[in-house]
């Protein structure tokens, strides 16, 4: 019976298709011990390094806490592996969200996670407002630190969580730990991206810390999350920090959501009273969070479009998501995502779907020059059905295509998505032959 558990495990991990389930890979967890002079003082800093990686599941045993074998053997010999670093909340812990982190090694990620001093839970004054600048002023070296000295120990000593790709690295946090997103991404250049949970700006226990200047600095694709009961970073501050962003950015707003949605600290079973200011399931919001944060690594940090469509979604009826980027056409002009429109002709029974662009008036002479339109239909699996270059105009401002598919393809839900450059549209198209 033990085997035939082992059996049905790995067919659920290896046919996942959707970024909210689990990935191809079992996941292995080690921690390393690292120490470092303060960025502030003359004392020294001792932090426990958590790392999750992908890994033989035979080698190891499992720890419930971490969501991963301890001490796995990791899969070795296949690619080196692209690495994402995690920075906790303040009076927080490495495992804090270890929903997120495991979630994110199974798709074959190496994520780290940090220790930082005077900012862990257990410590009396993590809260304290001088405590909490101190950890402020040392986070953003405690993370280039980890990170120098990971690289290191996985290249010349692969066996123990894998090979970190350097060229296919990314920074995320939780609370204060997005804010600490924000710091590296403007002031450090190895993260291709960032992904920040519920991190404000300022601090609400009265610290002198103000993250705007950071903010307005970061050049490198970023997505916010925060929930609609969120105390840590409300929505209108999450909408005034995605205004203040240039493109590439996203922004996520989860309905019903408090500040620790984000984490795995506030949960029923720890306290059936903890985050009592929101009524959504936690399950819920962590398969939600999943999948966005999924899509938004696998595209920013891999360069891989498989769940690209879930970044252009306007069904979810939990989560609102919105995303900007920008191309510069013949160096004259800025397009961005809200000014195009893309629609699809319904088809009942018809061999075929006529699908519609549109862009503004006045703006046809550039794309009538050397510019064209890429079209992609994808399933829901994320699979590339079909793909189109030469885009026909009909009048000044209208392209249009026709997608008629081989007999092979079933009725169903589909996804179409226009690019140009690196502005990107995603429609849904239903399928009924």
């Amino acid at each position: 019976m033990r085997w035939l558990t082992i059996i049905l495990v790995f067919s659920t991990v290896i046919f996942a298709q959707l970024p909210e389930e689990p990935g191809p890979y079992q996941v292995g967890c080690r921690v390393d011990t690292l120490t470092r002079p303060s960025s502030t003082d003359t004392s020294t800093r001792v932090m426990a390094v958590y790392t999750w990686y992908p890994a033989d599941p035979i080698a190891g045993y499992w720890i419930e806490e971490l969501q991963a074998y301890w001490l796995a053997t990791p899969v070795l010999g296949d690619t080196a592996r692209p690495m994402v670093i995690f920075s906790h909340g303040g009076c927080g812990h490495p495992i804090s969200s270890v929903y997120y982190i495991s979630h994110i090694a199974s798709w074959g990620f190496i994520v780290i996670s940090t220790m930082h001093p005077g900012s862990m839970w257990g410590e009396e004054d993590c809260l304290d407002s001088a405590s909490l600048h101190d950890t402020w002023l040392n986070r953003p070296d405690d993370i280039s630190f980890t990170l120098d000295t990971m690289i290191t120990l996985s290249h010349s000593t692969p066996d123990l969580f894998g090979i970190i790709d350097t060229t296919k690295m990314g920074m995320s946090g939780h609370s204060f730990g997005a804010r600490t997103t924000y710091a590296v991404c403007s002031r450090q250049d190895w993260a291709k991206c960032g992904l920040a949970f519920s991190g404000d700006y300022t601090d609400i226990f009265g610290a002198p810390i103000n993250c705007m200047e950071d903010i307005r600095g970061i050049d490198v694709p970023i997505m916010l999350m925060c929930g609609t009961y969120d105390l840590g970073l409300e929505p209108e501050h999450m909408f005034e920090i995605f205004d203040t962003l240039e493109p590439i950015k996203y922004a996520v707003e989860i309905s019903r959501a408090g500040h620790f949605h984000f984490s795995d600290t506030c949960s029923s079973v720890l306290d059936p009273y903890c985050g009592a200011d929101s009524f959504l399931n936690y399950d819920t919001a962590h398969t939600v969070i999943k999948r966005y944060a999924t899509a938004f690594l696998f595209k920013y940090i891999l360069d891989d479009d498989r769940f690209v469509e879930y970044l252009y979604m306007d069904y979810d009826t939990i989560a609102t998501i919105i995303g900007e980027t920008t191309s510069t056409v013949g160096n004259a002009m800025s397009m961005k995502i809200k000014d195009f429109t893309l629609s699809i002709s319904p088809n009942p029974f018809n061999a075929y779907c006529k699908i519609t662009f549109r862009y503004p008036v006045g703006e046809d002479a550039f794309f009538h020059s050397t510019h064209k339109l890429d079209f992609k239909i994808y399933d829901i699996h994320g699979n590339v059905m079909d793909r189109y270059r030469q885009i026909h105009p009909l009048n000044d401002n209208i392209f249009t295509f026709i997608w008629k598919p081989e007999k092979s393809v079933s009725s169903g839900v589909y996804f179409v998505n226009m690019e140009y450059n690196n502005v990107n549209l995603i429609e849904r198209l239903i399928y009924v032959k």
